[in-house]
């Protein structure tokens, strides 16, 4: 991903040390080389903390079916629940180094996030 390596190079040399960069995962052209480019961070003396938002497969596909938008991944040919699965199997690779927050709902029906580190 040259592209997050020149954003952070560029903004080393204007004086920034502390970045913040999202992805959207439609470029999953550039997902692949994700964990090589934190690697290369590290290497430069970045410390780099990759975070994760998840919810339940359950909840997700409620979400979707509510707001009747389509998942980017969903198509003809590939289901929510296949798109849901087709997105985490992108992120495999890079979503262990992280810190993920995970939506689940309590037994008593409130919202609740859970934070768990993925060293």
């Amino acid at each position: 991903m040259p592209l997050i390596l020149d954003t952070v190079e560029y903004l080393r040399r204007a004086g920034q040390d502390r970045i913040a960069v999202t992805l959207d995962l439609r470029t999953d052209h550039g997902i692949a080389s994700l964990g090589d480019t934190l690697a290369v961070l590290r290497t430069a003396g970045w410390n780099v903390r990759f975070l994760m938002l998840d919810a339940k497969t359950d909840t997700l596909v409620k979400r979707f079916s509510e707001t009747r938008r389509r998942h980017p991944f969903s198509s003809e040919s590939r289901t929510l629940t296949e798109a849901i699965d087709h997105e985490r199997h992108l992120l495999a690779d890079v979503r262990g180094p992280g810190f993920r927050l995970r939506h689940e709902r309590p037994p008593g029906g409130g919202a609740a996030a859970r934070g768990s580190r993925t060293s």
